[in-house]
């Protein structure tokens, strides 16, 4: 990973994901300390978003094939 921003936290959550076997979709689910998942207006996460938009392809994959 590349970025500005601080890498060292994304690379650790990453590796506890492989580790549990986590999903994209569980992903999607991610509630973290800067903001909590209730919160109405979460905050951008780079992993969040990832793997949101890679379920939203694996979707729009097997609904077009």
């Amino acid at each position: 990973m590349i970025g500005t921003d601080s890498v060292a936290e994304r690379l650790d959550l990453l590796t506890l994901a492989i580790q549990r076997s986590l999903t994209a979709t569980d992903l999607t689910q991610l509630s973290y300390s800067a903001q909590p998942w209730q919160t109405f207006f979460p905050a951008k996460n780079v992993i969040v978003e990832a793997a949101t938009a890679a379920v939203t392809a694996a979707v729009t994959a097997r609904r077009t094939a």
